[in-house]
């Protein structure tokens, strides 16, 4: 391989690559390969011809090939032959993204290939033969294709005749996963962005390209996903704008938007786009992805959970598709399945740190803590600046009690991350539960200025003030939790117990009682509303609240206490009662 490299020419190999990126209309001459040579393109969808290709391959084999054509070139053969050899040396140069996306963490440039490339292109001139045994060789990995996804095979016809073919940060977004899981924790997305795979290159990878072809297509498209990965959101749109100005069958260029948009919050924007690159190519995973994840940030559940479940029936082992139906489930509750979902998306992408997080809060959520604590140390093993596990960890030890492990995880992700609201509120409610009040309220405070709706900061900062008296200013966070909450039963009852200390009793059973008619099951709720009704002397209607709450838990000491009070006042032994 040496050898090979010491004769190449350095000025052969810059002249080979800018004749690659100044050719125009390779879309078009993939739409009239395909009908003649269906089986070889197929094949690019195997792991076969990254295997060829992939670090240390015998690049004979590319050779064979495009020297072949060359030569028939030469003696005048058909032009679809030379840009069947062009689209071959692209696959070489790692600018395939079928290739590309079957393994995005090696969709690395390699120069060498190339140079290995060029030199062997000078010297050699394969036969017929040689280059049948390379079809040959085409045709059984196709077979073989076939066989093991048959069912993929439709999707991928419609995706060569449309010629969407992504750059190597297209390719990357296929593995791309939402920062933030709705239903178990925050908002999906944290504003919109969906964060793919790292391109180490940048927006700037494509510029060579660009200066020697300004509507390559390719180029416009990958350039388009690199800023947005980079927040770039306007030149994102702007690329993105003149890849479909140039071909507007591109569903990759329409994808690619769509995600900008939903980036920058336009949603309506976002779903025309997506409707589009779905029409163009109904077998587009990614779109039908992107769709899913812009209905989960509109809140529109349902119709996420719809499209996510469209997304793995089109790819199942599409990561970010398993994620964010696992997102989906959380918000109904389906916990299960959720954790189904990220236990797939661990067998895909074992190092994940992230799907361990989000999957230990999850069992966190079914009361599975040391499967969570198991999860999350996993996660902070491979990340250990992951604030999110942190976080999530810090709440598994609260709910342990295991409170001076917990703050210790909360003062690692606030230093980490000063602008971390979760952290602040994890923190807060540990400090709470230790008695800490002051410390308590400074700390949800910070919260409620990061995140001026998080509604669970401001009751929680309610309910502190309820515990130190000052009534006024719980009742004024119970108000306006209420106001970003009103169907909350845990809001509700919050002021209820405030309205109770304030001697407002008829505000009090107001809030107290449709907190309950929403969770028949809320303990707390029925225990406040006995006191309420114990307060004004309606004690038949107290102790059948306090039975209630002891039926839900025998061991409720509150409920206990406000029975043996109920039943003193009435002039009764306080003792159970049958």
């Amino acid at each position: 391989m040496q050898d090979d490299l010491d004769r190449v020419d350095a000025g052969a190999v810059a002249d080979l690559r800018a004749a690659l990126l100044a050719r125009k209309g390779l879309g078009e001459v993939l739409r009239r390969l395909e009908p003649r040579y269906p089986s070889f393109w197929l094949a690019l969808f195997t792991g076969v011809l990254r295997r060829w290709f992939g670090p240390g391959c015998d690049v004979r084999k590319v050779t064979a090939f495009t020297a072949r054509i060359a030569k028939r070139q030469a003696e005048g053969g058909s032009p679809f032959a030379a840009r069947q050899a062009e689209t071959l040396i692209r696959i070489v140069l790692g600018e395939f993204a079928l290739v590309s996306a079957l393994e995005p963490e090696e969709a690395e440039y390699p120069e060498t290939h190339v140079q290995i490339l060029c030199g062997l292109f000078e010297e050699w001139q394969p036969g017929a033969d040689e280059v049948d045994a390379l079809l040959a060789e085409t045709e059984g990995a196709a077979a073989e294709y076939r066989a093991v996804a048959p069912e993929r095979l439709p999707s991928f016809e419609r995706w060569l005749l449309g010629v969407q073919y992504p750059g190597p940060a297209a390719a990357a977004a296929s593995g791309m996963r939402p920062a933030s899981v709705a239903g178990v924790g925050e908002q999906a997305g944290e504003g919109g962005r969906v964060v793919p795979a790292g391109d180490d290159q940048g927006p700037a990878r494509y510029n060579p390209a660009l200066a020697l072809n300004p509507d390559d297509t390719w180029a416009l498209t990958g350039r388009g996903l690199a800023y947005n990965v980079e927040g770039r959101y306007e030149e994102a749109l702007a690329d993105f704008n003149r890849a479909i100005d140039v071909d507007p069958g591109s569903a990759e260029a329409f994808t690619g938007r769509g995600d900008t948009y939903r980036s920058t919050g336009r949603y309506q924007d976002a779903l025309a786009d997506f409707a589009r690159a779905i029409d163009l190519d109904p077998g587009l995973c990614k779109a039908v992805r992107g769709r899913a994840y812009t209905y989960m940030l509109m809140e529109r559940f349902e119709d996420a959970l719809a499209e996510f479940e469209r997304a793995v029936a089109l790819d199942p082992e599409d990561a970010g598709a398993l994620s964010g139906r696992g997102i989906a489930y959380g918000e109904f509750d389906r916990h299960e399945e959720a954790v189904a979902d990220y236990t797939r998306v661990l067998e895909l992408e074992p190092d994940n740190a992230w799907a361990f997080s989000v999957r230990g809060e999850i069992y966190r959520l079914m009361n599975r803590y040391q499967e969570a604590l198991a999860d999350l140390d996993r996660a902070l093993t491979l990340d250990p600046g992951n604030c999110r596990a942190l976080v999530n960890r810090g709440d598994t030890y609260r709910d342990l009690e295991r409170y001076d492990e917990a703050l210790a995880d909360f003062d690692r992700a606030v230093a980490l991350d000063p602008g971390n609201a979760q952290a602040f509120l994890g923190r807060g409610l540990t400090l709470q539960n230790m008695e800490r009040y002051e410390q308590a309220v400074a700390d949800f405070s910070r919260c409620i200025e990061l995140d001026p709706e998080e509604s669970l900061a401001i009751g929680s900062r309610g309910q502190t003030y309820h515990l130190m008296g000052r009534y006024d200013e719980a009742l004024a966070d119970h108000d306006r939790a209420v106001g970003l909450r009103p169907g909350d039963e845990w809001a509700l009852d919050g002021r209820g117990e405030t309205y109770l200390a304030l001697g407002r009793y008829e505000k009090a059973l107001a809030d107290l009682t449709q907190a309950i008619d929403l969770d028949p099951s809320y303990g707390w709720a029925l225990v406040n509303r006995g006191k309420t009704y114990l307060a004004l002397a309606r004690y038949e209607e107290a102790l059948a609240d306090y039975a209630r709450a002891l039926d839900i838990d025998p061991e409720d000491t509150d409920a206990i206490a406000g029975r043996a009070q109920t039943l003193a006042a009435l002039g009764h032994p306080s003792g159970p009662q049958p």
